[in-house]
């Protein structure tokens, strides 16, 4: 057994880290649920990593020690061997007890009710967007604004089908029911953007139904008195303007156009796109859009570039939004719904800025 010594100690030792590296890529759990679930995957993953060596080199040991064109006098056949069959019955059994019992701390570790939720936010999917209800009554879609370490208890519920919530890094995945609501809870302990997913195939645009979770740090957002809140804020920067076409002293005229945000990915005949794909003015003009949402799913309108502006929150059906600032900058700027994965489908434009003459 000496041979079979070496490659099995380098096999574990060169496995382990390429392994470790290889399932962590690219997921940093960021609560403690997220924690639990990624601890409890490394140590199943590192358990099934050295069985994997120890067998392969088994089986190695064999091929090359009893093969055909060695010259080993033939032994006799040997009709069972009880200490080797309890050993591999009783060992894999002992691993999936202990595998079993990780799994149960787990699962009490990630238990549903947290014992003191600082708040409640209630979570509401439908085709093919969330939308997010706050303790103030203010709501929001597609963005859940949180603050940094506080515990939050989600009420989770469908309008329409099945679907389900999924962030990844908080290891969170809750069914969405129509016909009950489902509980859980998170605690972002690091700030950052993380996406929400729906998990539960949903419909033809079940690719698109993304949203994310902002979490920012305590003292960030503040009400009208300026206390803390520790949830809700503006998803987006504010853009210049804000108001309808100009109708007072200090908006100066300019040009009124009206922006159409249209999609059909429910098997319409239109495609995805912004009316009008392109927006030609002059260098200086100040612009006026008027932003319209004709579409069932919510809408969102930025310009992106130096301008950088984009809308407050999202539109929803038969809303109107409104956007004032003058192009100081000449050149090309695309204009997109910044609603994850409508850009993607083609909700894109471009405005185009004429530099004027010297």
């Amino acid at each position: 057994m000496t041979r079979l010594a070496v490659p099995l100690v380098v096999g574990i030792l060169l496995m382990a880290p390429v392994a470790s590296a290889a399932w962590s890529l690219g997921y940093e759990p960021a609560s403690p649920v997220g924690e639990a679930v990624s601890d409890l995957f490394d140590t199943i993953m590192i358990a099934g990593a050295v069985v994997f060596v120890i067998v392969e080199a088994l089986l190695i040991y064999t091929i090359f020690k009893w093969r055909k064109n060695r010259k080993v006098p033939k032994g006799e056949t040997e009709r069972g061997h009880t200490t080797a069959e309890i050993a591999w019955t009783a060992v894999p059994a002992i691993i999936l007890v202990w595998i079993g019992i990780l799994t149960l701390q787990t699962m009490s570790a990630t238990d549903l009710d947290p014992p003191q939720p600082d708040f409640e936010v209630g979570v509401i999917a439908q085709q093919f967007f969330w939308s997010f209800s706050y303790p103030d009554g203010k709501t929001s879609d597609n963005v859940l604004r949180i603050q940094e370490g506080q515990v939050v208890k989600l009420n989770v519920r469908s309008e329409d089908v099945q679907h389900s919530f999924w962030v990844r890094e908080f290891g969170v995945k809750i069914d969405a029911y129509p016909d009950r609501v489902n509980h859980f809870w998170i605690r972002a302990d690091k700030t950052g953007n993380y996406t929400i997913q729906c998990a539960e195939l949903c419909g033809v645009g079940h690719g698109i139904m993304r949203g994310k979770v902002e979490v920012f740090p305590a003292g960030e957002v503040k009400d009208a008195n300026g206390n803390p809140v520790p949830y809700g804020g503006k998803p987006y920067a504010t853009s210049t303007g804000g108001r309808e076409f100009a109708t007072g002293d200090d908006v100066p005229p300019g040009e009124e156009i009206t922006v159409r945000l249209v999609h059909t990915p429910e098997g319409g005949s239109g495609p995805w796109g912004i009316d009008p794909p392109v927006i030609e003015i002059d260098q200086g003009t100040h612009l006026h859009l008027r932003i319209e949402n004709p579409e069932r799913l919510p809408h969102n309108f930025s310009v992106l570039g130096q301008y950088n502006l984009h809308m407050d929150g999202t539109l929803r059906q038969g809303q109107v939004g409104y956007m004032n600032f003058t192009a100081i900058y000449a050149g090309e700027f695309r204009y997109i719904c910044a609603v994850p994965g409508h850009d993607e489908n083609g909700m894109v434009g471009i405005l185009r800025v004429r530099p004027t003459s010297a």
